[in-house]
């Protein structure tokens, strides 16, 4: 079972992109699933060693609905307007849970890349040990990276990729309408 903020495991979540890059030696991929049931995005990054096994990967939950408000601000040209802080502070979302006793925080993040690829987004998912606060919130202890895996994403990168999600839950939520038995709720 894979640890999420709802204590759910990931069933019916469908493929809605994926993008695979090599390098001397290594490579990586980004990948992104719609868990409609519980109107999540799972983004999981991760290294392939040489021979092109799995390295090393780390998953993140993020909502579908905060997820896409940022992608067509970012797509459309209005970043600005929707998030002023991005320049310095990026897009966040901050998520967690505990794993047998150990809590666990999880950190999605989308930054520019670099001051001269300024069009360029750097994403990445860190996993911290964490502190579970009062009101339930788990909040992360930078100093105790678990792991952290980053991929760079392109400007055309993030246009397909809103277009391919936006119609995978315009596609659900007409089948939640038209065949409401099928989705289970």
């Amino acid at each position: 079972m894979s640890m999420t903020d709802t204590g759910l495991q990931q069933i019916d979540a469908v493929d809605v992109y994926k993008k695979w890059r090599q390098s001397s030696g290594e490579g990586g991929f980004i990948s992104f699933q719609y868990w409609h049931r519980v109107e999540k995005v799972i983004i999981d990054i991760g290294t392939t060693n040489a021979d092109g096994g799995l390295k090393d990967n780390a998953k993140c939950y993020v909502d579908v609905h905060q997820f896409l408000a940022y992608l067509q601000a970012d797509v459309f040209g209005y970043l600005a307007r929707y998030n002023p802080d991005f320049g310095t502070k990026g897009f966040a979302v901050f998520g967690g849970s505990k794993d047998g006793g150990k809590t666990i925080a999880r950190v999605f993040s989308v930054n520019i890349w670099s001051a001269d690829k300024v069009l360029d987004r750097r994403f990445k998912c860190g996993w911290y040990n964490g502190t579970a606060a009062a009101q339930g919130a788990i909040l992360p202890n930078y100093n105790e990276k678990i792991k952290e895996e980053s991929i760079k994403m392109s400007q055309a990168e993030l246009g397909d990729l809103y277009q391919r999600l936006t119609k995978t839950v315009q596609a659900f939520a007409v089948r939640k309408v038209l065949h409401p038995e099928a989705t289970n709720g």
